[in-house]
């Protein structure tokens, strides 16, 4: 006579069941790859000047002022409305690579999040500014964050777009932007860019990037960030 043991149950892998079809971009660059690992497959970005090794992509700004980019350009929401849930979200970390002084008010942009109107863009600043500032800039609208990142440690960048049509940014789980006018509405959201255009010292390496229709983080002035990539789980 068979002997049927006792029935285990694996917990549930990342934030959302695999395969629920909500995830529109997903990329952890396994294998040097920046291919989106997501069901839509939409493939590894236009890559300008950026570096792609096993688990990371890097982009060096130097002394001249060039682009370093890695751009999804059709992540499959145009049409999508101003109060469809979305996530946005990415891993990185800023080094002072080989450090000379900037010009007074130049910055790195690190990331671009693109609406129908515009883009909302993310920078840091180098040497001699390098004092963990994040500079948040949509339209003519524009959100200084001081202290809010560190340089040659991990952070954490959330945007989130609600079904009350709020936009909400969080920086390593603290909300630094909320709200919603002309400049912050995210209709025809579309396109992910890591890296951007900038001049200095600094080194940005991304460990991973997601875009997901969900709310993944609560309505909350702080959220609990994923401790890396893996916490996702598979899309």
């Amino acid at each position: 006579m068979a002997v049927i043991g006792p029935t285990f149950f694996s917990s549930p892998v990342g934030d959302h069941p695999a395969g629920d079809g909500l995830t529109r971009l997903q990329t952890v660059f396994t294998g040097a790859s920046s291919a989106d690992i997501s069901q839509y497959l939409i493939g590894s970005g236009t890559n300008d000047e950026m570096t792609v090794s096993d688990g990371s992509a890097n982009a060096v700004f130097d002394s001249n002022v060039n682009t370093k980019s890695l751009v999804y350009s059709d992540v499959g929401i145009s049409q999508i409305s101003d109060d469809a849930p979305l996530t946005y979200e990415m891993f990185w970390v800023a080094t002072l690579d080989t450090p000379s002084p900037q010009s007074p008010g130049d910055a790195i942009k690190f990331a671009q999040f693109t609406t129908h109107l515009n883009g909302i863009d993310f920078y840091i600043r180098g040497v001699p500014n390098d004092t963990d500032i994040l500079i948040i800039q949509s339209g003519f609208t524009t959100v200084t964050v001081t202290a809010g990142h560190a340089y040659g440690t991990q952070n954490h960048l959330a945007l989130v777009n609600r079904s009350t049509g709020v936009m909400d940014i969080y920086l390593n789980g603290v909300r630094v932007v909320t709200g919603r006018n002309d400049n912050t509405t995210l209709a025809g959201l579309g396109t992910m860019q890591l890296g951007g255009v900038g001049r200095g010292d600094t080194r940005v390496t991304y460990y991973g990037a997601r875009v997901r229709r969900a709310e993944m983080y609560p309505d909350s002035a702080t959220v609990t960030p994923p401790l890396n990539p893996a916490a996702w789980g598979p899309p």
